[in-house]
């Protein structure tokens, strides 16, 4: 009897453990399902519609070496000045270098349709340096120097395809990609069908439609032969 106890003792462990485990992913399932259903309701409400996941819309803001790591979720949706407006949350599974766990990254987004498909084309503030998430993100790009010191130094540029970026990025649009840097707005992104935007947090739809007008305005002011002469260009 005495040399059974322990192998008894260890099966109760695992089965005690075995039924928190259970009894968290329920829970999980049931906390998602209650906030889809009230983004579901505000959706129907103020004039959106609602899709409680979009698998497909992972590759706007991540190049995804390791798809299993990014969600997309809670994507929101409508018409507004001609173009369909999406603001979703973004999920990637961060590891914790301390214990080897893992956290969440939430990044709000905002993107909205392109006349044409485009190549992937990133603009952001200029740091001086490049993080592990650049590197991933430079798979099929390079960093480009608009020969624009003001911007150059203001602005990084990563690209897809040389010609694309220098036919979006006109002397207009580099003044107000200085200027939104300036102001502390987050780096746009053009890939595949959309233009996007993210920060971090949790989805914010009473400001999706401030951060499209942003979006809207500065795509207003790329030149339409890049959409219609060829330079938009992508097999995505």
């Amino acid at each position: 009897m005495d040399s059974v106890l322990p192998f008894l003792v260890m099966i109760a462990v695992v089965a005690v453990i075995a039924v928190f485990a259970l009894l968290a992913f329920v829970l999980r399932r049931i906390l998602r399902s209650r906030k889809a259903a009230q983004w579901s309701d505000w959706a129907r409400e103020n004039g959106w519609e609602y899709a409680e996941d979009r698998p497909d819309m992972i590759g706007i803001l991540a190049t995804a070496l390791n798809p299993q790591r990014y969600k997309v979720q809670h994507v929101l949706s409508r018409t507004y000045r001609g173009r369909w407006v999406f603001t979703y949350e973004h999920l990637e599974r961060v590891p914790h270098r301390s214990d080897g766990s893992h956290g969440t990254r939430y990044r709000r987004a905002v993107a909205v349709t392109l006349p044409a498909p485009a190549p992937k084309l990133g603009i952001g503030p200029e740091t001086g340096a490049i993080s592990m998430e650049d590197v991933l993100d430079l798979a099929g790009s390079s960093i480009l120097e608009m020969g624009r010191p003001s911007f150059d130094a203001a602005c990084r540029v990563t690209a897809a395809d040389e010609d694309f970026a220098r036919a979006v990025l006109t002397p207009e649009v580099m003044d107000r990609l200085i200027a939104r840097h300036e102001h502390g707005r987050p780096p746009v992104r053009f890939n595949g069908h959309y233009l996007a935007a993210a920060e971090e947090g949790r989805l914010q739809p009473d400001e999706a439609l401030r951060v499209a007008d942003e979006l809207i305005d500065l795509l207003e002011a790329v030149p339409g032969q890049v959409w219609h002469g060829g330079a938009a260009r992508t097999d995505t």
